[in-house]
């Protein structure tokens, strides 16, 4: 058994609220004792409880309340006498915000993304990205983020995507409740120059008007908004820290969907957006409280292969061989030039046709100058239940084969 010290069942928490008693867990055996110690960021001891019986592997405890956010070392000391063994781990309390005012970061959106009457949904606009860039002149001690973006949002800091979870964030009531996810940044960050990148997506917070079961128009049934941005960064160094803020500072710009919607499907393209960079806003976004997520991150768990590919007349009939729920992957090849349609299905007709779902697709456009080098292009807003999907015959010499991502 690996030896480990987790707190609130995780080994690096970074959302400890200190209103509930914190649970300390540990799986060490064959010792004489333990003693558990808890240190400040001023390395001062808040807690320390000596000789704890060894059969012991846990204990709950109840810190000092304080609204700003702190990091805690967690020490374990097994054994006694010359015969010890010292164990660590770290936790961050949460920032307390209850209410969208108590923030300093504000929600922010791109001027030219408006929400849409619903006839002119369906029209191409590409999708909002929004950057800020700043220089650090050492690396801190740590940096940790909380962050929103609605309907979904891909983080990342210096060209690194911080997590691998996708189709985020959370959905509930946002005029309720705001869950808003928190990153560990500290490895991400360099001296010098950093840049912060946010890419949105219309999600739930932005969804098409279609209807659920005949009946639910989903925009008439849910909170809904512009795509939007919300968070604070703390720069931690050595106890001083520094905040960046989501405000109109950011920079806006125009990312590759054309349309994207969790249930219809995405348009992307690689050609180059002609405009000038876009204008960052500050909106009122969603009157919802806020709270740190706790609800499980969707991630692709395997990649899955075709088991029979099928030229008909309307193109490639890929079969995968069960029904799955995931997202897909295909390579294009550097001289290609033209669009890719891609339908999905569950079943084939008697004729052995495949049954579209009716309005889900993707479609990628490359741009009409050959690309240098293959590009792999992985539509990443939305996601389908499956069996077989069907391409455009017109493409078979100019792509590879499709490999989707299981989800869970």
């Amino acid at each position: 058994m690996k030896e480990t010290i987790t707190i609130n069942g995780k080994t690096k928490p970074l959302t400890v609220d200190l209103n509930e008693p914190i649970l300390i867990e540990w799986s060490m055996t064959n010792h004489q004792g333990y003693r558990l110690q808890i240190f400040n960021e001023q390395q001062q001891a808040v807690y320390d409880v000596s000789n704890i019986a060894a059969s012991e592997n846990k204990m709950e405890i109840l810190l000092p309340q304080h609204p700003q956010r702190k990091k805690y070392q967690v020490k374990l000391t097994a054994g006694a006498g010359n015969d010890v063994t010292i164990y660590s781990s770290v936790f961050f309390t949460i920032e307390k915000r209850e209410k969208p005012k108590e923030t300093m970061g504000k929600w922010i959106t791109r001027l030219d993304d408006p929400i849409k009457k619903e006839r002119f949904y369906f029209s191409e606009e590409k999708n909002s990205c929004l950057s800020r860039f700043f220089t650090l002149e050492k690396c801190p001690s740590y940096a940790v983020i909380d962050c929103c973006g609605l309907g979904f949002y891909r983080l990342s800091v210096n060209g690194k995507m911080v997590s691998d979870v996708y189709l985020n964030s959370d959905v509930t009531n946002y005029d309720q409740v705001v869950y808003y996810d928190t990153y560990d940044l500290t490895d991400f960050l360099q001296e010098g120059d950093n840049r912060i990148e946010v890419e949105l997506a219309n999600g739930w917070y932005n969804p098409a008007p279609i209807e659920i079961l005949g009946r639910y128009n989903i925009r008439k049934e849910l909170a809904i908004g512009k795509p939007c941005f919300w968070g604070e960064l703390q720069l931690n160094d050595e106890g001083e820290n520094r905040y960046i803020y989501s405000d109109n500072q950011w920079q806006s710009s125009f990312g590759p969907y054309l349309q994207n919607n969790l249930y219809i499907g995405e348009i992307v393209t690689d050609v180059p957006d002609p405009r000038p960079e876009g204008k960052t806003v500050q909106i009122a976004g969603p009157a919802g409280r806020f709270k740190p997520s706790f609800i499980p991150k969707i991630k692709r768990a395997q990649s899955i292969v075709p088991q029979k590919m099928t030229e008909t007349a309307a193109g490639l009939l890929i079969d995968f061989g069960q029904i799955i729920s995931g997202q897909f992957a295909c390579t294009l090849e550097e001289d290609f030039i033209g669009q890719i349609r891609i339908s999905y299905a569950e079943r084939l007709d008697e004729q052995g046709n495949p049954l579209i779902i009716p309005l889900r697709s993707v479609e990628l456009m490359a741009s009409t100058i050959p690309m240098k080098g293959s590009s792999q292009m992985i539509p990443s807003f939305n996601e389908t239940s499956l069996r077989k999907r069907q391409r455009g015959r017109s493409f078979l010499k100019t792509a590879t084969p499709i490999i989707p991502f299981a989800m869970r």
